[in-house]
C-alpha cells in the first residue's frame, strides 16, 4: 500500500485533518524511529519529503521536485507545510471540519454485534445490504444511559424501522413521519412558484425549520441565494444533468433536497453514510470488480462523532462530505436498494412496500 493510500485510511478514521502536515502524520510513533499511517511504517525522512516532492499547485501547475521531472502528483500544496490529497481536490474547506454543520451529538454508544440469523448474500451488493438489514439483529447499548434500545434485539426491516428515534427515545417513526409530511407538503405547494421572488422567504423558512428538526446549523445565506441554488439542483437531479459544482451540499443541504425530492434523494449525512460504508467495508475486495460498483464507486465516508461514531474501516473509502459526486452515488444505491427490497417482499417478509425515507431511516439508525 502506497504512503498516500494510508494517509486516505488516517483521515476516514479520523486520525489526521484532510489538510495536513508532515508532523501531524507523525501520530504513532515506533521505538525503531519509524511512524505508523494507515497499515504500514514510514520514515520520518520519508513522511517529510514525500508530500513536498510529489505535490502541485492548486491550480494544477507542477511544484514537488519529482513532479516537475514528470511523476504523476499525489498532493496538492495548501500552504507552507499543509498539503492535501488530490483525490481531495474537490471537498470544501470545511470538510476538515469533521461534519461541522451538525449542532446535535447523539449519545455515545456501543455496536451490539450478533450473528445474522441467515446466510447473507455475498455475491451481490444491493442483496448483501438488504439480507444485512434483514438478517442482522439490532441493538445498541448506550453508555451512559447503561441500558440497551431496543431493550432486546430485533430481527427484520419493518422491525428496524419501529426502532426508529429522534432526536428522543419518545420520538418514534410515526411521530417523526407526520412532521416530514408537512415538510413535503409546503415543498410541494412552493414549488409551482419557486423561480418567484415572492417564495424565497417561505422556502428559506422551510429550510430553517428542516435543519432545527435535523439537529444542524442554519446556514446563514440570503433568501435569493437560497432560491437559486434549489432550484439549480431540483432542475439537475429530475433531469439527471451533472449539479453545478457551486451548489454547496452537506448536512443541512442533503435534508432539503430530500424534502424536495422524497423519491429520488436520500439524505446522506454521517449516520448514513456511516451505515452504508460500514455494512459493505469487509466485502468490498470482493464487490469492486463487480459490473455495478461503477454506479456507487464516488460513496464515501462522513464523518461525524457521537453514537458508534467514527468506525474504523478496511477499505479506502473517498471523504464524501460536502461532495455531490457522493451524496449522488448514495442516491442512485437507496434508490436501487428501495426497489431491490420492494422487487423481494416475500423473501423479507414486508406488508408492504418501503419508501425512500423508510429505508433512509433504517439506514439512520444502524449508524448510530
Amino acid at each position: 500500500m502506497a504512503l498516500q493510500d494510508d494517509i486516505l485510511l488516517d483521515i476516514q478514521n479520523n486520525k489526521i485533518p484532510v489538510v495536513f502536515s508532515y508532523r501531524q502524520l507523525c501520530h504513532t510513533p515506533h521505538k525503531d524511529g519509524s511512524f505508523l499511517v494507515g497499515k504500514n511504517s514510514y520514515k520520518l525522512s520519508t513522511l517529510r519529503t514525500h508530500t513536498a516532492n510529489y505535490c502541485e499547485w492548486p491550480s494544477g501547475a507542477p511544484k514537488g521536485h519529482h513532479v516537475t521531472k514528470g511523476a504523476n502528483a499525489l498532493f496538492i500544496y495548501e500552504s507552507k507545510g499543509r498539503y492535501r490529497l488530490k483525490i481531495h481536490r474537490d471537498l470544501p474547506f470545511e470538510a476538515e471540519q469533521n461534519d461541522s454543520d451538525d449542532v446535535y451529538q447523539d449519545e455515545e454508544a456501543v455496536l451490539v454485534e450478533l450473528p445474522a440469523r441467515k446466510a447473507l448474500n455475498a455475491q451481490s451488493l444491493l442483496g448483501f445490504i438488504a439480507d444485512y438489514l434483514a438478517f442482522v439483529p439490532y441493538q445498541r447499548y448506550f453508555k451512559r444511559e447503561r441500558n440497551y434500545f431496543p431493550v432486546e434485539p430485533v430481527v427484520g426491516i419493518e422491525q428496524r424501522l419501529q426502532s426508529y428515534f429522534w432526536p428522543r427515545i419518545s420520538d418514534t417513526w410515526h411521530k417523526n413521519t407526520e412532521l416530514l409530511n408537512q415538510f413535503e407538503q409546503r415543498f410541494k405547494a412552493l414549488k409551482p412558484d419557486l423561480t418567484q421572488a415572492g417564495s424565497a422567504s417561505a422556502l428559506r423558512q422551510l429550510f430553517w425549520e428542516i435543519c432545527d428538526w435535523g439537529g444542524v446549523r442554519r446556514p446563514q445565506l440570503s433568501e435569493a441565494e437560497l432560491q437559486q441554488q434549489v432550484v439549480s439542483v431540483c432542475d439537475s437531479i429530475i433531469k439527471r444533468k451533472p449539479v453545478h459544482r457551486s451548489n454547496i451540499i452537506n448536512s443541512a443541504y442533503t435534508k432539503l433536497y430530500a424534502i424536495a425530492m422524497p423519491d429520488d434523494f436520500v439524505i446522506y449525512d454521517s449516520r448514513v453514510a456511516t451505515a452504508l460504508t460500514s455494512i459493505l467495508d469487509k466485502q468490498m475486495p470482493v464487490f469492486s470488480h463487480l459490473p455495478d460498483w461503477s454506479d456507487y464507486s464516488a460513496l464515501g465516508f462522513v464523518d461525524g462523532r457521537g453514537g458508534s461514531r467514527p468506525r474504523e474501516y478496511e477499505w479506502r473509502w473517498p471523504n464524501g462530505y460536502g461532495s455531490w459526486k457522493a451524496q449522488l452515488a448514495a442516491n442512485r444505491l437507496c434508490c436501487d436498494l428501495r426497489d431491490y427490497i420492494n422487487q423481494n417482499k416475500q423473501r423479507y417478509s414486508l406488508s408492504k412496500v418501503i419508501t425512500l425515507r423508510e429505508l433512509e431511516a433504517i439506514l439512520f439508525m444502524e449508524g448510530y
